[in-house]
């Protein structure tokens, strides 16, 4: 992810900080508290203006940029302690969930991947048993033909076979008649 202009303002928000605080160390030092620190050692010690004049402007600079230094030290040693590694840690912090997610995303995508396996095996097979279908119907559509033809077959033969069954018993039962008229004609007749 390429830096935003929000990310180098929130990491020198802390600097800033120290550079604010240092700057109103110095004015209220220079200011107030200054003037009257002269006047305290120059009614109990020594007057500093009385002293040669490279000496005094030295004096006058190390007065006044002393405090402002000691603030700056001990607000860079905090921040150096705390800040920086604590945004050590959060970037440690940061790179471990990173990398979870990316473990995250590779198991996501292996699990795509043999999902996709199986829908292609699905669709393979799926594939097979239409045209084992289409195959099956096809040939259920020529068997069922064949069976028509068949059965229509039958039926003929059937109806042949109800006429001759029943010219056959037409003729058996003349015949039968003829039989049992001759027999009773014998049975009538006397003998002689």
């Amino acid at each position: 992810m390429p830096p935003t202009d929000a990310t180098p303002k929130t990491s020198r928000l802390p600097l800033y900080l120290i550079f604010a605080a240092n700057a109103i160390t110095f004015i209220v030092w220079v200011f107030f508290v200054l003037k009257h620190l002269i006047d305290y050692v120059r009614a109990n010690f020594v007057d500093i203006f009385a002293l040669p004049e490279l000496l005094a402007a030295a004096s006058s600079f190390v007065l006044a940029f002393t405090p402002s230094f000691i603030v700056m030290a001990v607000s860079l040693y905090w921040y150096q302690r705390w800040y920086s590694s604590n945004r050590s840690k959060l970037a440690q912090e940061q790179l471990a969930n990173l990398s979870d997610a990316r473990q995250s995303l590779l198991a996501a995508a292996v699990q795509l991947e043999s999902f996709e396996h199986e829908l292609r095996a699905k669709n393979a097979q799926s594939e097979r048993l239409d045209a084992e279908l289409a195959s099956l119907r096809s040939l259920n559509a020529e068997t069922a033909d064949d069976l028509q033809k068949k059965l229509s077959a039958l039926e003929i033969l059937n109806k042949r076979s109800v006429w001759f069954e029943r010219i056959l018993s037409f003729s058996i039962g003349v015949a039968s008649s003829l039989v049992a008229s001759y027999v009773w004609q014998y049975v009538q007749t006397p003998p002689g």
